[in-house]
């Protein structure tokens, strides 16, 4: 196998790599930080790849890369694997949504994904917030509580489902947790491997992911902007690596100062 052969066979199939690869398209000029909740996350990729985890809620704060893992690379690697499938991308706002929507097509326009999975060209449909495989999968984006009716889902990626200055708000909190339990679950063209991802902040102990977490069946990851304590994070079947006491998670993109500088300026949960 030639180098370049080599290369390509982990892009597809190693989502760390993949992430690092496309970071320069996302965000031109910046610098890749390797962090422990990444390793963490494109392992829990990986394993959602190969249908060994099904449901998974993340905690993570913002400028983390939360976002552009769940809602950007995630869903390309999926239709990269199995472009048959289908994505429902839900986000607290439809100009997010939208924003994803055209983040995550970026990548897969691109000659370099092409490359890596000729087969997952995406086809006529195209438009901003849902666009088709020449296979027939794809993906949708949709604002929470958005009309879905008749639509159906191999994976559903719920990124920020509340607005942060509504998190406070019990009749918010409800909203959602009533679309997650009455529309979202019912979409899933198989319940039994269907994937539901939830990745969000948290700024409140009755939230999404409590309501999630208190259902039951779900892997929970929780990366704190500034770790409480030393914690081991899990990042291969068999690797775990140390986050040290009040190491945050991104330092080239917000330092411990700023962000005790933040905690003072705001109410958080974390």
């Amino acid at each position: 196998m030639t180098d370049q052969l080599m290369i390509n066979a982990m892009l597809r199939n190693d989502p760390y790599s993949f992430m690092k690869h496309f970071f320069p398209l996302m965000f031109p000029g910046e610098v890749f930080e390797d962090g422990p909740h990444l390793r963490a996350i494109a392992w829990q990729m990986k394993r959602i790849l190969e249908g060994k985890e099904m449901r998974l809620v993340v905690n993570q704060p913002p400028r983390s890369l939360k976002s552009y893992a769940f809602s950007v690379i995630l869903p390309a690697l999926y239709l990269g694997h199995f472009p048959e499938r289908r994505i429902v991308c839900v986000s607290y706002s439809e100009d997010l949504a939208a924003k994803l929507s055209r983040d995550c097509k970026k990548i897969m326009q691109s000659d370099r994904y092409k490359q890596l999975f000729p087969g997952s060209a995406i086809g006529k449909k195209n438009a901003e917030m849902e666009y088709e495989t020449v296979k027939g999968g794809g993906r949708l984006a949709l604002a929470m509580g958005g009309a879905i009716t008749g639509r159906g889902a191999d994976m559903i990626v719920i990124d920020d489902p509340v607005k942060p200055e509504e998190m406070k708000s019990i009749i918010e909190r409800q909203l959602v947790k009533d679309v997650i339990d009455g529309t979202l679950y019912s979409r899933l063209n198989n319940k039994n491997t269907g994937i539901i991802v939830m990745v969000m902040q948290r700024l409140h102990a009755d939230d999404p992911t409590a309501h999630l977490l208190d259902k039951g069946g779900y892997t929970h990851l929780s990366f704190p902007a500034i770790a409480t304590e030393d914690m081991q994070v899990q990042i291969s079947d068999f690797r775990h690596v140390l986050r040290t006491r009040d190491s945050v998670l991104l330092p080239g993109r917000e330092d411990l100062a700023t962000l005790r500088r933040l905690q003072l300026d705001m109410s958080s949960f974390y």
